[in-house]
């Protein structure tokens, strides 16, 4: 913002007495009239104070007050421009496209295998942010596989929220924040590089979880796992494992009789063959390279009469010994109400 002074109407060499000048001469006139005008009548030795001196005196301090209130605009205005006059911040001025006016970061988020990009401004001006109609993020992997995502946000997860994104691998990331402005045009924003570091090579999720209390047995629990594979190379399954924490209880096959156990058994079986459990986790010996498959796992575990489920755990060991897993937690029983 600039402050501009006119000149127009101005006579070179004249000198225009401004308001301030006219509020300080009738300051003065009006502060000689109240002094003078008692003053006179003091001299004459009035023993009564005659009609012109108290009309002289009323007026006088109309005049004062009119003249203090001449006296205090031209103040107050000038005080009013001089804050008008703040100089604005750097920032503002600056071009928007400025990587230094912008902060670019990337967290992991979730059970590793995925991470937030987040764009922000570094004085947080709202109005920088509005300037652009839509924001585009676009990351280049390890591989060198390139894909993006647009939209009015500015935090995006990946790789869920990039199609056709790969999962997450250990190396380097190379990330670029572009804008598009009101005329259809992009400017770039800002970008950098994010390592990934210390991934496991197999990341095991539970996406999803079912429990069926089968004859007062036991309970038929079916879990749907995510395998990732966060290396270049195909990793070998050497064997899928399952525990649970029943919680100080026995296991549920101590104390069932063998019918009944063979019977849970024989459930399991049938309920993998259906097409609700397909496909089965167990028939994936290898995973391949840089990508992720999901299956189901069934299995019986212990029922609490008290209700809930117990913490259970999917392990997935591979060819060479590591061991990767998946906790699902204790679930304790809910009470739910409804209102109407």
């Amino acid at each position: 913002m600039c402050d501009v002074t006119s000149t127009a109407g101005k006579v070179p060499g004249v000198r225009i007495p401004d308001r301030a000048t006219h509020a300080w001469g009738a300051l003065g006139m009006a502060a000689a009239l109240l002094i003078g005008i008692p003053s006179l009548v003091a001299a004459g030795h009035y023993k009564h104070t005659p009609w012109w001196a108290v009309s002289g005196i009323i007026l006088a301090a109309a005049f004062f007050l009119a003249a203090a209130f001449f006296f205090m605009a031209p103040l107050l205005g000038r005080r009013s421009r001089h804050a008008e006059a703040v100089p604005v911040p750097a920032f503002r001025s600056a071009p928007l496209t400025d990587p230094a006016l912008w902060e670019a970061t990337v967290q992991p988020s979730g059970n590793h295998g995925s991470m937030a990009f987040h764009l922000a401004h570094r004085f947080s001006e709202r109005l920088a942010v509005r300037t652009f109609t839509l924001l585009r993020v676009t990351v280049t992997d390890p591989g060198h596989i390139i894909t993006s995502t647009e939209g009015t946000g500015c935090i995006y997860q990946y790789p869920a929220h990039f199609p056709a994104a790969p999962p997450v691998r250990s190396g380097i990331y190379h990330f670029d924040w572009d804008g598009r402005d009101d005329h259809g045009g992009w400017h770039g924003i800002t970008g950098g590089d994010y390592e990934v570091t210390a991934l496991p090579g197999l990341i095991v999720k539970i996406v999803d979880s079912r429990f069926e209390n089968w004859k007062y047995i036991t309970l038929i629990a079916a879990f749907h796992v995510q395998i990732e594979n966060t290396t270049d190379a195909d990793l070998l399954v050497a064997s899928y494992g399952f525990t649970c924490d029943n919680g100080g209880l026995p296991p549920w096959d101590h104390q069932a009789s063998g019918d009944d156990i063979m019977s849970v058994r024989r459930e399991i079986h049938l309920r993998q063959e259906r097409q609700e459990y397909r496909p089965v986790l167990r028939n994936y010996a290898h995973i391949p390279a840089g990508t992720s498959v999901s299956g189901w796992y069934l299995a019986a575990v212990t029922r609490n009469p008290s209700g809930g489920t117990p913490e259970c755990v999917i392990t997935i060991t591979d060819d060479i010994g590591n061991e990767y897993r998946a906790v699902l937690p204790r679930q304790e029983p809910q009470a739910h109400e409804f209102q109407q």
